[in-house]
């Protein structure tokens, strides 16, 4: 009988490897195969231009199945581009975006590395609620008596759960939670560049399909008062929720500001900042002030933020002036004592009647409300009609109970403190950390959370397409599940070295 000793060694654990490798360059054979067919696909049968973009798509969808943390990194640098990445109308039942598509990609070039051993899937607990929220929702279209509006609502935010999930499972270093915040950061900047350009250059607008204009909206809600007044809307579908998206992104201009290091950096981020701030007055909506009052409040009492001479230097003096050129209507629809006195502000007395008819509603329909995104039985109420077609409550808790009843606003509840709870224990964790950079995030990001909770006082509901605060939310997650060894040894290529 032969020794074993002679015989050549194999290890059991290479096996798996080998065969990884193995498995990894017959799908690259694929994916070169599949784009290359693509490319010459698309020279021989589009135009010039087209063939380019489908060319450079092609090849970004490559890059991105082979590295997803880029994938992602362009899913958060086209939050701001709303209107502009939309591949189909808003009423659609299924929407499709050039984001949705980048996380389609994403998700598959992650998935690619789970199935070679490179990843592992991680479902943290937190996820969970957001779940049993799918099933609420889901179980409403058994009752609901608008069944597109509740499908699409309910696709909607089964695609910001996945958002979450990707988030979660690709912020794993130091470099993609910081490159992610600072595209995030740049394209919030570059379009409110854009929105102030669109006031001062005649006729610079961007048209769309299904609405008038990208940037500026001719907002006639309180002609009889003010009369029309031009708000600013970014690239978002309403000035509401571009205010949503600043008031996101300021606590964390804030954060990039201590952060950074050099000057330069520092005189970015002070004017994105500032900008922020004027496009969010120019946007003409009073609880989006009011909100960031609250939110600077926060910052200030945690002691995040200090009225240094420095701080006053690079923010207050700048904003100060943007102030000063503001024009007279702005004055007039928001710091005005008219502006909140229901019998002279049409927005008030409109949200009031809002208001009352969702209390009716709520009386008649509070064990399980209308079914998710349902907004056409509230105009049965009150005589909503007349408002506005499809208004919903105008407040996002008392929407909350008319769509799902008293259950649905119980687990949306239950929801919204997990999330603070994951926030602060990532403060708490952070604290003490030696890099001090990624210690003072959390509670910037706490900041940024409170931006929701606001707003939906007065419009911004939980199911609407808001993933910037999502984003913001998966990040609180990531910072509670990673320690500070974890981020301390990865690329130095972050916002307080830049």
């Amino acid at each position: 009988m032969a020794n074993s000793s002679n015989m050549p060694a194999i290890s059991v654990s290479s096996v798996p490897r080998r065969l990884d490798r193995v498995v990894a360059r017959i799908c690259f054979l694929v994916i070169g195969i599949a784009l290359g067919t693509g490319f010459v696909l698309a020279a021989q049968s589009l135009e010039p231009l087209k063939a380019l973009i489908a060319v450079i798509g092609i090849a970004v969808v490559g890059v991105i199945l082979v590295k997803p943390e880029i994938g992602f990194v362009l899913m958060v640098a086209s939050i701001p581009l709303e209107r502009l990445g939309r591949l189909s109308s808003g009423d659609s039942v299924v929407n499709f975006s050039v984001a949705k598509i980048l996380g389609i990609v994403t998700l598959v070039g992650w998935f690619f590395r789970v199935c070679l051993r490179k990843e592992r899937i991680r479902f943290p607990r937190e996820l969970w609620p957001l779940l049993i929220f799918i099933a609420v929702g889901a179980y409403s279209l058994t009752y609901t008596t608008d069944l597109d509006a509740t499908q699409r609502s309910l696709l909607q935010f089964i695609t910001t759960v996945f958002f979450v999930f990707i988030t979660v499972n690709l912020v794993r270093t130091r470099a993609v939670l910081t490159t992610s915040i600072v595209a995030l950061l740049l394209v919030t900047m570059g379009v409110g560049l854009g929105a102030i350009g669109m006031r001062v250059i005649p006729g610079f607008q961007v048209d769309h399909d299904d609405m008038d204009s990208v940037g500026v909206l001719e907002d006639d809600a309180e002609d009889r008062r003010v009369g029309t007044v031009q708000s600013s809307q970014g690239l978002t579908v309403h000035p509401g929720f571009y205010a949503f998206s600043l008031l996101i992104a300021i606590p964390l201009y804030f954060y990039a500001f201590q952060a950074a290091r050099k000057t330069a950096w520092r005189l970015c981020w002070a004017t994105a900042g500032v900008l922020a701030f004027v496009n969010l007055l120019l946007t003409y909506r009073r609880t989006g002030v009011l909100a960031l009052v609250a939110i600077l409040g926060y910052l200030l009492l945690k002691r995040a933020i200090t009225c240094s001479p420095g701080t006053l230097a690079w923010f207050v003096v700048p904003a100060f002036c943007g102030l000063l050129l503001a024009p007279n209507s702005l004055w007039e629809r928001m710091f005005s004592a008219s502006a909140y006195d229901p019998n002279e502000a049409h927005n008030v007395e409109s949200r009031l009647r809002m208001w009352e008819g969702a209390w009716i509603l709520i009386q008649e329909r509070w064990t399980t409300g209308v079914g998710l995104g349902n907004h056409s039985e509230l105009q049965r109420y009150n005589g909503l009609h007349d408002i506005i077609a499809e208004a919903g409550a105008h407040n996002g808790y008392l929407q909350m109970i008319v769509e799902l009843g008293v259950g649905g606003f119980l687990v949306f509840g239950f929801i919204m403190l997990i999330l603070w709870r994951v926030l602060s224990k990532a403060e708490d964790r952070w604290s003490t950390a030696s890099d001090t950079a990624l210690s003072k995030l959390p509670v910037f990001l706490k900041a940024s959370f409170l931006a929701f909770p606001l707003t939906a006082l007065t419009g911004i509901e939980f199911i609407m397409p808001m993933r910037d605060w999502w984003y913001v939310c998966g990040l609180g997650i990531v910072l509670t599940s990673l320690t500070n060894r974890h981020m301390s040894d990865e690329s130095k290529n972050q916002l307080g070295e830049r």
